[in-house]
């Protein structure tokens, strides 16, 4: 663990020392939650940002925040409204779709399920 020192203003201090007074907490415990609470709601648009423009991983995000790799998928979708995807990604899937949909089909026929993974019946049709 890190510490950080850094002066407030006299408006800041007030506050904390009235925060203190009410919640009998103590001022590192009040200004570590402030910090906290800042950081917190920060941190994601923050990473989310920097991984819509490529400069960081699911990966990476994960090892920062300490938050498991589906969540931080989750996460970043709720703050990332459009990523940008190179067309040639697009036309690869599509063409992984259409080699594969014929055995999903067979399969299906098989009495194969694919209930709860990642492949929906519909595709399996």
């Amino acid at each position: 663990m890190t510490q950080i020192n850094f002066r407030v203003d006299k408006k800041i201090n007030s506050f904390i020392d009235l925060k203190m007074k009410l919640e009998g907490k103590s001022r590192a415990s009040i200004t570590k939650d402030i910090f906290m609470n800042g950081f917190n709601s920060q941190m994601m648009p923050y990473l989310a940002n920097l991984y819509k423009t490529g400069k960081i991983s699911i990966k990476n995000i994960a090892e920062i925040t300490g938050i498991h790799y589906t969540e931080v998928i989750s996460l970043i979708a709720k703050l990332i409204d459009e990523i940008e995807i190179d067309p040639q990604l697009i036309q690869y899937s599509e063409a992984v779709s259409k080699k594969l949909l014929p055995h999903l089909k067979h399969a299906k026929k098989e009495g194969i399920s694919f209930k709860g993974t990642i492949i929906s019946d519909n595709n399996a049709k």
